[in-house]
């Protein structure tokens, strides 16, 4: 019985956190919210069928708008810092962005997205639909995956 307990514990140490939640942390300001997936998913769930300029085939993602998230939260902001789990950063210019569609994917063809694969959170955008004000080299950028946190700057 000792030894079961034993090896419950080593196995949940090493594999208990893998089966835990991912979460974005937000901050505007004083601000701050956690999201788990399934809080995101529940603000205003979308699909988006895409083709990244990563991937050699579509694929349909489930998530939210930034421009939903935003709404939700009441953030007024008009740029945000995006940081991914090794500390990646991009600066975002938001109404161009949400202007572009931006979308936080949290499923991949109906599937949560693991680390190894972009996730937890991946900002994308539709390639398809780019305009004039807004190129396909731009979106790539700003379409940082294994998402963690974004920092939001009020509207100056």
């Amino acid at each position: 019985m000792v030894f079961k307990k034993l090896m419950f514990s080593v196995l949940f140490a090493f594999f208990g956190p893998l089966a835990a939640a991912a979460e974005l942390q937000i901050e505007f300001g004083q601000q701050k919210w956690v999201f788990d997936q399934d809080q995101l998913l529940s603000i205003a769930p979308a699909t988006l069928t895409v083709q990244s300029p990563w991937d050699d085939m579509p694929s349909t993602f489930t998530g939210v708008y930034l421009q939903d998230l935003l709404t939700h939260i009441a953030a007024d902001a008009s740029i945000l810092t995006a940081t991914a789990l090794n500390d990646y950063q991009v600066t975002i210019d938001i109404p161009e962005a949400v202007s572009a569609g931006a979308f936080i994917a949290i499923l991949r063809d109906g599937k949560l997205m693991p680390i190894r694969n972009k996730g937890p959170f991946w900002i994308i955008f539709d390639w398809n639909k780019t305009s004039s004000e807004t190129n396909i080299s731009l979106l790539s950028s700003w379409s940082i995956w294994q998402l963690k946190s974004l920092q939001l700057q009020p509207k100056q």
